[in-house]
């Protein structure tokens, strides 16, 4: 059987456009040598056709943990095999669009088998295209486990805004009792936003210890 190693640099080889800019950063477990955590990408200044996919080969990499992606543009529906999966870090991947369907929920198979990303214990997007964090929050839903949320939004009215901010109310959120960090640096968040978190939100998440909002637009009264 192939060893992590082998397939972390085939991992390499096929998601690079331009492999001169990629670096990889690679954890294994002291054990059993398998692959526990795994940092990919080119580097924030690189040039839009620099942006990758990731390779489906990354779902061979069953006892995977943690994944951190930098100027990515697509990810596989394979990545919902990685089901030991704990964190995943989206870095600059301004030209993805969206995720695969059913990323983060359960799909059973008729052997039994379940393949998603409802492991996920901390979720963070910085810098990624302005058509998914809107909608996160109705895709994540399912996550029974997250403990750290952290993106940002920009509404382009008072309204969009708290449309946004009112995801966090979906009756469907299965992380309301989990949720222990949320960052939303950087959303543009006006006066009523914040008042809408402070009143409506926090409330809705009892053990949240963690609220950042650094560069907002907000004037706490």
């Amino acid at each position: 059987e192939e060893e992590d190693s082998a397939i972390v640099n085939r991992i390499f080889r096929d998601s690079m456009t331009n492999e001169r800019q990629g670096n990889q950063d690679v954890q294994y477990d002291a054990k059993t040598g398998r692959v526990t955590a795994l940092c990919l990408g080119t580097t924030l200044a690189a040039p839009f056709d620099h942006h990758w996919d990731l390779s489906t080969q990354v779902a061979r990499l069953d006892a995977l943990e943690s994944l951190s992606l930098t100027s990515c543009k697509t990810l596989p529906t394979e990545l919902g095999n990685l089901t030991r999966l704990r964190k995943l870090t989206l870095i600059g991947c301004k030209r993805m669009e969206s995720f695969p369907e059913n990323l983060f929920q359960s799909v059973h198979h008729h052997n039994g088998r379940s393949n998603s990303l409802e492991q996920l214990e901390e979720l963070r997007i910085l810098g990624i295209g302005a058509m998914i964090p809107p909608y996160i929050l109705s895709q994540i839903a399912s996550l029974p486990r997250l403990k750290v949320l952290q993106f940002s939004f920009h509404g382009n009215s008072d309204d969009e805004q708290l449309f946004y901010l009112q995801q966090f109310l979906r009756p469907n959120i299965q992380f309301t009792e989990s949720l222990k960090e949320l960052n939303l640096n950087r959303s543009h968040i006006t006066t009523n936003g914040f008042n809408m978190l402070l009143s409506e939100i926090v409330p809705r998440y009892p053990n949240l210890r963690s609220l950042s909002l650094c560069k907002n637009q907000y004037s706490p009264s």
